[in-house]
């Protein structure tokens, strides 16, 4: 699985910031993603809760609102003078990202319109980050974000940030023939050490991987050495020199679960609901595998170890499937054994 977003540490660090309790007069609107504003029935929803509302989010340099606006609606209605706040330390540039990121961990999901002009500001305003980045981050597809770019508002730049930290410039066609004598040399090599050791990504490993075993030029005819995925690949740069993001904490299954229980496209599609069940019965064997493993009788420990071990590589060819690009999954899946 790709690095956690660096918009999800900003999103932890709020987590974790203090709440203070500031006088609603000093608070501004909010940049908000939503281009209707506040919708009226969910403000009435909060105001008919019994239970207190979560604080807000405030850009502590501009007092302005990242996230809450039905929640400062509702505290101005009920005749509060102070609401509760987690502050926000960071640059006004991220703001918007952020305020995008926190809208889609709450109840109230972000309508489409909305999140293809939230990609169409962002590529604007961080060209370096690549489409798969802004789009895991608004909730389109990758597609949706490169017809945003390609209006020609958004900056071009050669190299762009993945969501793996990783900065990808324009030299694939030399990886891809570093990754073919890799596969040469290492037979028996995964697809992620592939991908690692010639600086691509997963996915073009694997095209690289069958072209040489039909025996195909690693590098297809024509290509201008830009990745399967449309973006530009390349290892790691210094940090000190391409501002990659620092290393990022992992996430939990739980937080996982319940950010994919948001997302209405997963609720929407019978896929979607059964790929939600099978992710939360992971989240109770996480929580408790001694006591789950207690429970099987000793004379089917061996076949229940062997089920788990199976079901342990159809995950991991799962989450190959889920790195693929959008070519790789037209090509028939490798059989499981």
């Amino acid at each position: 699985m790709a690095a956690i977003h660096q918009v999800e540490q900003l999103a932890t660090q709020i987590h974790n910031a203090p709440v203070v309790r500031v006088p609603v007069v000093d608070l501004l609107p909010a940049d908000s993603p939503r281009q209707a504003g506040e919708d009226s029935e969910h403000i009435e929803n909060l105001l008919n809760q019994s239970e207190e509302l979560p604080a807000l989010v405030v850009h502590r340099a501009t007092m302005r609102v990242i996230d809450g606006m039905h929640r400062l609606e509702v505290a101005i209605r009920s005749g509060h003078e102070h609401v509760p706040v987690r502050f926000f330390d960071g640059t006004d540039r991220d703001c918007f990202p952020l305020a995008v990121r926190l809208n889609a961990a709450h109840g109230l999901p972000l309508p489409t319109a909305d999140r293809i002009a939230a990609a169409a500001r962002i590529v604007r305003s961080h060209p370096e980050w690549s489409d798969r980045r802004v789009a895991a981050l608004v909730g389109v597809s990758p597609k949706t974000v490169a017809g945003q770019r390609s209006t020609g508002e958004a900056p071009q730049l050669n190299a762009r940030i993945g969501q793996d930290g990783r900065v990808r410039g324009p030299d694939v066609a030399r990886r891809r023939r570093l990754a073919a004598d890799y596969i040469t040399n290492h037979p028996s090599a995964s697809l992620r050490e592939i991908a690692r050791e010639a600086g691509l990504s997963v996915g073009t490993a694997r095209k690289v991987r069958l072209r040489v075993e039909s025996g195909q030029d690693p590098v297809p005819d024509g290509r201008d050495g830009r990745d399967d995925d449309g973006e530009s690949t390349a290892r790691v740069v210094h940090r000190s020199t391409c501002a990659v993001p620092p290393a990022l904490p992992e996430v939990t299954i739980n937080e996982i679960v319940e950010c994919l229980r948001q997302d209405p496209t997963m609720r929407m599609t019978e896929c979607g609901r059964v790929l939600l069940r099978i992710l939360g019965a992971n989240k109770a064997l996480t929580a408790r595998p001694t006591a789950l493993a207690m429970v099987v009788p000793q004379h089917h420990a061996v076949s229940v170890a062997l089920a788990a071990r199976r079901i342990a590589v159809m995950w991991s060819q799962f989450a190959e499937e889920l790195e693929r690009t959008d070519d790789d999954r037209a090509a028939p899946p490798r059989q499981i054994s």
